[in-house]
């Protein structure tokens, strides 16, 4: 994260929906090691039935439609950069220093969402109270309507950057 590397050149710092906190690899970034193998493993014409058909995908559907959505669009994508971001992005680190940008008292704001299983609201909420001491805005679910979860946003990046 470029403000916890450079704090002196960052105004601000929003995060919507964060998927890591302060470890590699947590486990909802798992099923992007399972979409992986999907794509080792089977032909083209089957890896998206076949991962459709999984008890894993299934459970995310159900769960965060949004998400759900999301990983299946990865199947449209060319296949070996893909699987080689699909690795990556299981394995990454969160890759800031929070004392660092608390210590630059640089304003941040975080947003999360509920019915999110790949950026839990726990995650958000978590960072929020590392790097601003305070809750993170709770905006609509992505799921249930997304102009209404992009206008909320927006508003929340918008006040924090004039701010």
């Amino acid at each position: 994260m470029p403000a916890s590397r450079q704090p002196n050149r960052a105004k601000s710092l929003s995060l919507n929906r964060p998927a890591w906190h302060q470890q590699r690899s947590p486990l909802n970034m798992n099923v992007y090691s399972v979409l992986a193998d999907y794509w080792q493993l089977y032909g083209k014409e089957e890896r998206q039935r076949a991962f459709a058909e999984s008890a894993t995908y299934q459970s995310i559907e159900q769960q965060s439609p949004d998400n759900a959505h999301s990983l299946m669009k990865t199947f449209a994508l060319p296949a070996e950069p893909t699987l080689h971001l699909l690795r990556h992005i299981a394995s990454c680190h969160p890759g800031y220093d929070a004392r660092m940008i608390k210590d630059a008292q640089i304003p941040v704001a975080v947003a999360g969402t509920q019915m999110d299983v790949i950026h839990p609201l726990s995650t958000a909420q978590a960072m929020a109270r590392e790097l601003a001491g305070k809750y993170a805005t709770v905006t609509f679910t992505k799921s249930l309507d997304k102009t209404r979860h992009s206008s909320e946003v927006t508003a929340l990046l918008v006040n924090n950057i004039v701010r």
